[in-house]
């Protein structure tokens, strides 16, 4: 009796532990899925993209092209051009909530500038934009918007506007954009710009094009975006 009651409790035990049936270790059975719980997570799940992409110390660099009209009564004229464009994120991030974000410094470079004009014809220049001061926000997970002040000049193979004014015109400009990142370190780039053409009177008149509407695209890479 006793011989058959111990038999039992065995069988009831090997039933109980399956591994124990199977031959296995139990500590051994489960350290898979703590090794697996303890892995590290890549860094994307942790931080958005403008995070890891737009931080002190960054350089950004692209390609862009874009045109627009000139408003009001200059309506009429049309503008075209390209260029590149070279920044680097000059701060830390800084302030609350959706206004967090860092300062970065631009210049631009545009080789192709054609101005459109309804006495003129088409005007072709060169425009280079050497002050850029945008602020970048970054609270969003893949798309980075910022807002921007920039000066720049252009010289032009005729007066602009036509007429005696002159081939060299100061452009003033506000604008707004958007980052929107593909992967880490690389962004479609669309920007609004308010733009404004004067020649601070080098030339006999100086009506210039006193407002206009741009938009550009372009895309960008973020050297150095791996902290």
């Amino acid at each position: 009796m006793a011989k058959h009651l111990r038999r039992w409790v065995m069988l009831g035990i090997l039933l109980a532990v399956p591994g124990i049936a199977r031959g296995q270790d139990s500590s051994a059975a489960s350290a898979p899925v703590a090794a697996s719980a303890s892995a590290p997570r890549p860094l994307q799940d942790f931080e958005s993209l403008p995070t890891q992409s737009i931080h002190y110390g960054s350089w950004e660099l692209g390609g862009f092209f874009g045109g627009g009209l000139g408003d009001g009564h200059d309506s009429n004229t049309s503008f075209l051009f390209g260029g590149v464009r070279l920044g680097r994120v000059l701060t830390d991030d800084h302030g609350p909530g959706a206004l967090r974000g860092n300062f970065e410094m631009l210049g631009e470079f545009r080789p192709v500038y054609e101005v459109r004009t309804p006495l003129n014809g088409n005007v072709y220049g060169v425009h280079i934009m050497p002050i850029i001061l945008r602020w970048n926000f970054k609270g969003w997970h893949r798309v980075s918007p910022y807002g921007q002040l920039a000066g720049g000049i252009l010289f032009s193979t005729a007066k602009l506007p036509p007429g005696p004014t002159s081939s060299v015109n100061f452009t003033p400009q506000g604008a707004a954009g958007v980052n929107i990142f593909t992967k880490p370190g690389q962004a479609v780039a669309i920007e609004f710009i308010e733009f404004h053409h004067s020649n601070a009177n080098l030339g006999n008149l100086n009506p210039g094009y006193n407002a206009g509407f741009l938009f550009t695209i372009g895309y960008m890479w973020f050297h150095g975006w791996r902290k």
